[in-house]
């Protein structure tokens, strides 16, 4: 195999995987991160991935035999990735918080301080106690608490990627494989 064309196919690949990367940054949230487009980045490499890998089973398994099973994969992976996009709100919903019109992942774990200032101040929200403490997260959050869910929220966006991905490929196979052939004129013996 020549540079050339592998080259080619990854540019075709990659195509595939960057259509489907489009379809997980149009549904989902950005995530709060420091540099989000480079998760966008990653997670487009991750379905070029994927779409490679699906290309492979898909010209393995192309028979009207196989069909059922990719009807089975892409309803699976879809619900796969609909319970990963509702557990990413539920997440961001609960540990992402807006300061200066930007969004920032808090902690699960409150420190010392936070729990007294809460006490005192009857703030309880998660804008307000960014506010609060200037956007500084580690006031108010511990560390451990801030890496669990910086954590589960990268793990469940990137998780989301090859879901949506493959959902897209073994409907894209399942169609393909269901498409009426063209039968052969019968030969009849006159």
């Amino acid at each position: 195999m020549t540079l050339d064309s592998v080259v080619g196919r990854w540019k075709g690949i990659s195509a595939v995987g960057g259509f489907a990367a489009s379809l997980v940054t149009a549904v989902m949230h950005e995530p709060p991160a420091d540099d989000p487009k480079a998760m966008i980045a990653m997670g487009a490499f991750i379905a070029a991935v994927v779409t490679g890998l699906a290309y492979v089973a898909m010209r393995r398994w192309s028979k009207k035999k196989h069909r059922l099973a990719w009807v089975a994969v892409a309803l699976v992976t879809l619900a796969a990735f609909y319970a990963g996009d509702r557990h990413y709100d539920r997440l961001r919903d609960n540990y992402v918080g807006i300061y200066q019109e930007k969004a920032v992942a808090v902690g699960d774990e409150f420190t010392p301080a936070a729990v007294q200032w809460m006490a005192a101040t009857h703030h309880a929200g998660v804008n307000q106690l960014l506010f609060d403490a200037h956007g500084d997260v580690f006031m108010f959050w511990t560390e451990s608490g801030l890496a669990r869910v910086r954590s589960a929220l990268s793990q469940t966006y990137f998780m989301c990627y090859p879901l949506l991905t493959l959902c897209l490929m073994a409907t894209v196979q399942a169609v393909a494989i269901s498409e009426v052939m063209p039968r052969k004129a019968a030969v009849t013996g006159t």
